[in-house]
């Protein structure tokens, strides 16, 4: 035999003693000795890191990394029965290639340290190179005091904070918010976020905000779940526990492409993308001041039970939200009537941009619901920024370059038709005989074109009426159609194979 090859086997062969050594180590990264601390996640409904990533990921298909003990580590690892409360690695979620991390709250609280940011960032950059999908499952106590009040601090965030959204993304992140969680980068800068409802999120934990201010808060009050969910709109989603969140988080994975670029995977069903919906005939009430809830016409256009809102509980006068259409993933925006009257105010334009931001990302068609009677101008909305969301939302709603179609159910009034996507050039806009279409509503219209009739007549209120009715009849939507504006108004019960027919023809394809 070769002398090399005597050599490289003496090299290669590892003593038992280092076998056990490395075992030694494995297992207190794993948390070895922590039955107790187990079972108190476990009483309080939570699980434990691996757990998490054993529901998330397909069976048996789970790659850990940096799942070792430092030497630097060692001592601190034996004292605690336990390394750094943090799972990193790689699987597959329906089959597709993912990055997936997970908090340990049962390892140090799941504190961040120096070795967690190190390997988190160089976990985050194998994503990034290999355009995988990235899943956060997160509860976190924040950073470790003991560990970052010395200058390792400053290693810690470096250019990784906000690099996902100062460049170009090359991939997607998602979020799941299972317990406490201080600070939540990852909750703001996630293509899709859901938190569970016991969870607590904010930039700053109760005790720290009392020891910085003097202020007195509850967790709850600070960053529970109705407020990031109502409140802020900082998450998309609220689940019941943790199960339902790593649930949804699979559920939403199935609307994404692996990697940007890449188009969403086509899911065909059993819905035919030509079925007439003739219940759409006789949807709307008698009364236009009636309010409807909008839900309900989405739920029959798209594909069945297909429909996943976001941000149900943030400016609910508008419905966002994903969905398929002939089993395509596409955008809905919609008015809901039934809160302010479908009015867009500043919340429902931030809304409605960052619909428009994920649009973007995915490269996904664009189908907007349109029954607004305007922009909602009172004194605390303009003070607000409100010519300034407006414009935003104006210019947001050209960036995507993909298939855009409208259809105006009832109103269209004034900047809100627009802010909806609705007589876009480079799209398709489709009404509804119901649909009314006009700068402004024929009341208001009314009371400045004929102020002073209005005022002489015997009968100022009737008066108004008759000349609201006057002006309404010119918002109908013929006078659109005739110009070009509006590309056809169409049978209610039409809805859906036209709007599928309109993405097809945008797009250039015969399907």
């Amino acid at each position: 035999m070769p002398r090399f090859a005597s050599r490289w086997q003496t090299a290669a062969v590892p003593t038992s003693s280092a076998l056990a050594e490395l075992q030694r180590r494995r297992q207190l990264a794993a948390g070895a000795g922590r039955r107790e601390r187990v079972a108190r996640q476990h009483a309080r409904g939570g699980l434990t890191g691996q757990e998490r990533i054993d529901r998330l990921l397909d069976p048996g298909s789970f790659l850990p990394m940096g799942r070792l003990v430092h030497a630097e580590d060692l001592a601190e690892a034996e004292r605690t029965l336990g390394g750094d409360g943090a799972i990193h690695g790689f699987g597959c979620v329906d089959g597709r290639p993912v990055a997936v991390f997970a908090s340990d709250p049962t390892v140090k609280g799941a504190t961040g340290s120096t070795t967690v940011y190190r390997v988190s960032h160089a976990h985050a950059r194998i994503a990034a190179r290999a355009g995988v999908p990235l899943f956060d499952l997160h509860q976190s106590g924040g950073a470790r005091i003991t560990d970052l009040m010395t200058s390792k601090f400053a290693g810690t965030g470096g250019s990784g904070m906000g690099a996902r959204h100062a460049f170009r993304r090359r991939y997607f992140q998602f979020c799941g918010i299972l317990g406490d969680y201080w600070p939540p980068w990852n909750m703001v800068q996630s293509e899709f976020t859901v938190m569970s409802r016991s969870a607590h999120a904010a930039l700053t934990s109760p005790a720290l905000l009392e020891a910085a201010t003097g202020q007195q808060v509850t967790a709850a009050e600070l960053g529970g779940a109705d407020v990031q969910a109502g409140v802020t709109g900082q998450v998309d989603a609220v689940a019941d526990d943790e199960l339902a969140a790593i649930a949804l988080l699979r559920r939403a994975f199935g609307y994404f492409p692996s990697r940007p670029g890449e188009a969403a995977p086509r899911r065909p069903g059993d819905d035919p993308a030509g079925r007439v919906s003739p219940e759409l005939r006789e949807i709307l009430p008698q009364n236009p001041r009636r309010a409807i809830d909008i839900r309900g016409i989405v739920e029959i256009i798209c594909d069945r039970g297909s429909f996943l809102e976001l941000c149900s509980s943030y400016a609910r006068n508008l419905v966002c939200g994903l969905a398929r259409l002939d089993g395509e993933t596409v955008a809905i925006m919609a008015s809901q009537p039934r809160v302010l009257a479908g009015t867009l105010d500043t919340r429902a334009l931030v809304k409605a941009r960052r619909l428009l931001e994920l649009v973007d990302t995915l490269q996904i068609p664009l189908v907007s619901l349109v029954d607004t009677p305007g922009v909602l101008t009172t004194l605390q909305e303009e003070h607000a920024r409100l010519i300034t969301e407006v414009y935003r939302t104006s210019v947001e709603r050209l960036r995507p370059l993909v298939p855009k179609v409208a259809v105006v159910i009832r109103k269209g009034i004034g900047f809100a038709y627009l802010a909806m996507s609705a007589g876009d050039s480079e799209g398709i806009t489709l009404a509804w005989p119901s649909a009314q279409i006009a700068f402004t509503g024929p009341e208001p219209a009314a009371r400045i074109v004929h102020q002073r009739e209005i005022a002489a007549a015997a009968d100022p209120g009737a008066a108004l009426q008759q000349r609201a009715a006057e002006m309404r009849s010119l918002s109908q939507p013929e006078a659109g159609a005739r110009l070009g504006y509006i590309d056809a108004i169409i049978d209610p019960a039409q809805t859906r194979p036209l709007v599928i027919r309109a993405i097809s023809a945008l797009r250039g394809s015969s399907r």
